[in-house]
């Protein structure tokens, strides 16, 4: 069978290498949140930073001005506060813990600010960290950066199985190692996919790092196994063929 051109594979070839470039950008930037993450971590009350210090973070009083207001679908928080003759609006993308749910209007809030933002804030025992902390920064980034991973993942796959199907590069004979290619491909999309989407619900990044892994791996088990059937399945096939040209 002769090879005929792919029509959208070149497309999908320029999506691809666009999503690779984005994917590059939002890891590189999720690293640099991670770097301030422990930078955060490290630093000291400014109260008593060393001279020339200016990586230090200041615990400040303010108030809540009005209630806490959650969107609709209870994952992210919001709540205006007045401190040093200012007000700002601080967002808990992950949520509160019920102390926060029964804030008021005046309420004593502490606050923790780190390079002029709003990191954290406490209300009586519970801490929260606000959209502004290396954390969470970090979380959206990577969710970002998962995210355009599983585009260009499953573009990838797309363009091989499209590739396939019209053997722009595996032939007829070898078709259904295409297959397997993209098929794994496929899943490991899907696998990034969940990986974002655990990171972006809270779950530990840890956790959401095995995601795509364990995916892939099932995704090589199931199409693995469907390859190496087809193999068994057209072998039995070609030996019935072999007996009754024999006998014939």
């Amino acid at each position: 069978m002769g090879v005929r051109e792919h029509p959208g594979a070149s497309g999908f070839a320029a999506l691809t290498l666009i999503m690779v470039a984005g994917t590059v950008y939002l890891t590189d930037r999720a690293t640099g949140v991670k770097a301030d993450e422990q930078a955060l971590a490290r630093a000291r009350p400014c109260a008593s930073q060393v001279a020339g210090d200016r990586d230090c973070v200041e615990d400040v009083a303010g108030a809540a001005v009005g209630p806490l207001r959650v969107a609709a679908r209870g994952t992210v928080a919001k709540l205006k506060v007045s401190y040093g003759g200012t007000q700002s609006p601080l967002t808990f993308p992950r949520g509160v813990r019920p102390v926060f749910e029964q804030i008021q209007d005046g309420d004593f809030v502490a606050l923790r600010t780190w390079h002029g933002a709003i990191v954290s804030a406490t209300a009586q025992s519970d801490t929260e960290t606000t959209s502004n902390a290396p954390s969470e920064r970090y979380r959206s980034q990577l969710t970002g950066a998962f995210v355009a991973a599983a585009f260009t993942v499953l573009l990838a796959g797309i363009t091989v199985l499209g590739a396939v199907l019209t053997d722009l590069i595996f032939g007829y004979s070898r078709r259904w190692l295409g297959y397997g290619i993209a098929g794994v491909v496929i899943f490991g999309g899907f696998g990034t996919a969940g990986s974002a989407a655990v990171i972006s619900e809270g779950g530990s990044v840890g956790a959401a790092l095995l995601t795509a892994p364990i995916v892939v791996a099932a995704g090589v088990v199931i199409v693995g196994g469907g390859y190496l059937w087809n193999l068994l399945k057209r072998r039995r096939e070609t030996e019935r063929f072999m007996r009754r040209r024999t006998a014939g």
